[in-house]
């Protein structure tokens, strides 16, 4: 891994493997009771939320035409995509459940997602 990164080598499993670090990041706010008064708190869950976001989609772009094409890779990076797109409400309403949920989900599909294809 290392010395492919450090020779610009990409390969999928490299960056499923980034993915699943940038999804480790934004684990740390998978807590029931944020302090939403933290202006920190929102910014950070956004900001980590879109570092994960543009990972899934290196990794969706550099994933060869026929993994692209497979209907198990499809459904995760989609579902992933998906789950995405409900932190910004969550944020806005201070929703630590549905953050929660949405953080489940996308351990669940990243996981996943290493195991098939990482």
């Amino acid at each position: 891994y290392r010395l492919r990164k450090s020779a610009g080598i990409v390969v999928l499993a490299d960056c499923i493997r980034d993915s699943h670090e940038a999804l480790a990041a934004f684990m740390d706010y998978n807590k029931r009771k944020l302090d939403w008064s933290k202006p920190d708190v929102p910014f950070n869950i956004a900001g980590r939320s879109a570092v994960y976001g543009y990972v899934l989609n290196r990794c969706d772009g550099i994933a060869k035409p026929a993994v692209r094409k497979d209907p198990n890779f499809r459904r995760l990076v989609d579902e992933a995509k998906q789950a995405l797109t409900l932190v910004p409400k969550a944020v806005a309403t201070h929703d630590a459940p549905l953050l929660h949920r949405v953080l489940i989900q996308l351990r669940s599909l990243d996981n996943l997602l290493a195991f098939r294809f990482g």
